[in-house]
């Protein structure tokens, strides 16, 4: 299957202005946006690695940001955008990301079992298309919350 899913997201305004002013300047040099739409995707890895950098610049404390803002926009690159995982602020980013995506899915009225009912029993084909948007967006968003556990669990065995 193919296609893919935005989301939107963005930082607290609610933190204190240097944090908040390290955690811009890091996005900035990554070429993200503090408030912006990331990818999920179909595949193996569904969370687009834009997304996974946001998030790991969004779950780091003061003292990472500092480290992280030290070096080069290359390294950043590499550190942010890589799709390993280690230690303690990558389970904090795939946490975040995880309950937002669970957040997400609690927000469709049907679940993807009923919406897949009503598909067999929908006449309109503008109805059909819909529902099989949302069907896929909800089946995305749960591989993409599975991904996140699967990759939690990995990080915290090692």
């Amino acid at each position: 299957m193919k296609g893919c899913f935005l989301t939107m997201t963005g930082l607290s305004s609610s933190e204190g202005r240097d944090t908040r002013e390290i955690r811009t300047a890091i996005l900035r040099q990554l070429g993200l946006p503090i408030t912006g739409e990331y990818r999920l995707h179909f595949g193996d890895a569904p969370i687009d690695p834009d997304l996974l950098a946001f998030a790991r610049v969004f779950s780091a404390n003061k003292e990472l940001l500092v480290n992280l803002n030290s070096l080069s926009k290359q390294e950043k690159n590499i550190k942010l955008r890589a799709p390993d995982l280690h230690g303690e602020n990558d389970h904090k980013a795939l946490d975040f990301l995880q309950k937002r995506f669970e957040l997400l899915i609690m927000a469709y009225k049907r679940s993807e079992e009923e919406d897949t009912k009503l598909l067999e029993s929908t006449p309109t084909i503008i109805t059909k298309h819909i529902l099989t948007i949302c069907i896929c967006e909800k089946k995305l968003l749960r591989l993409s919350v599975q991904h996140c556990r699967d990759k939690m669990q990995c990080n915290h065995k090692e």
